[in-house]
Formats: C-alpha cells, structure tokens, sequence
C-alpha cells in the first residue's frame, strides 16, 4: 500500500493537474488527491488515533467516502464500510465518526 501513496506523489510532483480518480460526479486530480491524503491524514495525526482504531466513515457522497476509506486503510485504522445505509445497525461499533456536511446516516454525528 506504501508503494500506491508513493506513486500518488510522484504522479503529482510531475503532473498535478492529471486525472487520478474519476466518477460520474467529479474528477480528481494527483494534486488534488495528494492534498487530500495529506490533509486527513493531518486529521488522524490531530486525533492522535492509534493503529487498529475502528472509524465510521459518515460521508454520503461515494467519492469522498472512498477516499477517506483509502485514507484510513493507509493509516492503519479500520473502516466501516457501509454501501446502504439503511443496512446500518443500530449500534455499530466504532471508536470515531468521520462526518461531512451531507452525512450517510443523517442521526449519528462526527466526532
């Protein structure tokens, strides 16, 4: 996995502007998805989240929601991964929520 983040790098050291990820709603660029990285991992960094920590990813949109999944797998933090939210139990366990402003599952807030 190291060698993915690393490649991301370097793709966005040469070529920032190139596509990296593209859906039907955006595309995102090395330079783009290189800061992101950057920045959440500044956020598990602030958190001081220990390896193996459990992370409910309530993001609704599929991209970002992706992304931070990818994010935390690098990290070394498990992510919850939930396609439908109505499949969600009612008590999922988790040490933190990661929240956007358009939630997955509107009643359980971000930490």
């Amino acid at each position: 996995m190291h060698q993915l983040f690393e490649a991301i790098g370097r793709h966005a050291a040469r070529n920032s502007a190139a596509p990296a990820l593209c859906s039907t709603a955006r595309v995102l660029s090395y330079g783009e998805l290189s800061n992101a990285l950057s920045r959440l991992y500044g956020f598990f960094d602030g958190r001081k989240l220990a390896p193996g920590s459990k992370v409910f990813v309530n993001i609704a949109d599929s991209d970002m929601r992706s992304l931070v999944h990818l994010a935390c797998i690098h990290y070394g933090l498990v992510p919850f991964l939930v396609f439908n939210p109505s499949q969600v139990p009612g008590q999922v366990d988790h040490d933190i929520v990661i929240g956007a402003n358009d939630p997955l599952v509107a009643d359980l807030p971000a930490d």
